[in-house]
């Protein structure tokens, strides 16, 4: 699932899941055919229950995703996912998710 920066997400506790991004605009407003060479996935909270796992670069180079695994009972995590473009470029993006009740 592409999502937006910024968006807010449910997770269920025992849900295993994957989320991500889709850079495909952002690559193109840098150069024509950049694609995403590096993508690093980072999980900010009130603890450690949620845990990411499976980091991969999807869609001919152009999408981001990870699994997210556990959480707290109506924690909200920020999930940050920073790339670097096979140019160079870095660029940041975040999503916040709510983990919710199974």
């Amino acid at each position: 699932m592409s999502l937006k920066p910024n968006d807010r997400i449910e997770k269920r506790q025992g849900e295993i899941e994957p989320r991500g991004f889709d850079w495909t605009y952002y690559l193109a407003s840098l150069a024509s055919g950049e694609t995403v060479a590096t993508s690093v996935w980072t999980v900010n909270g009130p603890d450690q229950a949620l845990s990411t796992s499976a980091p991969t670069i999807v869609s001919g180079s152009l999408k981001t995703q990870v699994t997210l695994t556990g959480g707290s009972l109506d924690a909200i995590y920020e999930l940050v996912n920073t790339i670097v473009t096979s140019s160079g470029y870095t660029g940041v993006r975040k999503l916040y998710v709510q983990i919710i009740k199974n």
